[in-house]
């Protein structure tokens, strides 16, 4: 078909607390939603430059977690050996960073702040960049937040924030220092 594509990605994106609006009922939702972005992908195809020569780099990196810090109450850390027994150690967990010409993906093996990604994403901005983040990659590490929400009574902290107050910061500058590796 002419007006078909060879290929077609799906990325979860940051998706903490959200979700798609859409027409429908229980599976017309996602026909109705999938057919919106495919009139969208359609309308801009024509405008797609096509080169034979491309500027692409990635990178990534298995980093280190710090020690599990999870909640037992507002004010109550289990410490950390105890969380140990409780959870196994993450395998595997790797952010990686791609830069495809002007755009820059960016994988997470978490659910990352969605106030995060908004953060990364108008930084790569400024510097002439798209971004797109993902989350769900490779291993699993709960939710990365930001620090102020840590002692908050609410799921996503005191439930899934495994790693303390400071994961969300740390990972925002390993993100950080990555992508300006792909972006030289």
């Amino acid at each position: 078909m002419e007006n078909s594509v060879d290929v077609a990605l799906f990325m979860a994106g940051s998706m903490g607390s959200q979700a798609p609006l859409s027409e429908g009922k229980d599976f017309e939702q996602p026909k109705y939603l999938g057919e919106a972005l495919a009139d969208s992908l359609t309308s801009f195809l024509p405008a797609t430059r096509m080169d034979n020569k491309i500027h692409f780099k990635a990178v990534s990196l298995k980093f280190a977690l710090p020690e599990f810090r999870m909640r037992i109450s507002k004010n109550r850390n289990l410490i950390p050996a105890v969380g140990n027994k409780l959870m196994p150690e993450p395998l595997n967990p790797y952010i990686q960073v791609v830069r495809l010409e002007k755009t820059v993906w960016i994988s997470v093996p978490a659910d990352f702040s969605g106030e995060y990604a908004v953060q990364i994403k108008n930084s790569l901005m400024a510097k002439g960049y798209n971004c797109n983040i993902s989350g769900y990659n490779g291993s699993y590490l709960g939710y990365i937040l930001p620090g102020r929400y840590f002692y908050l009574d609410n799921y996503e902290s005191q439930i899934m924030g495994w790693f303390g107050p400071n994961m969300g910061e740390y990972t925002v500058d390993i993100i950080r220092q990555l992508s300006e590796i792909v972006m030289q």
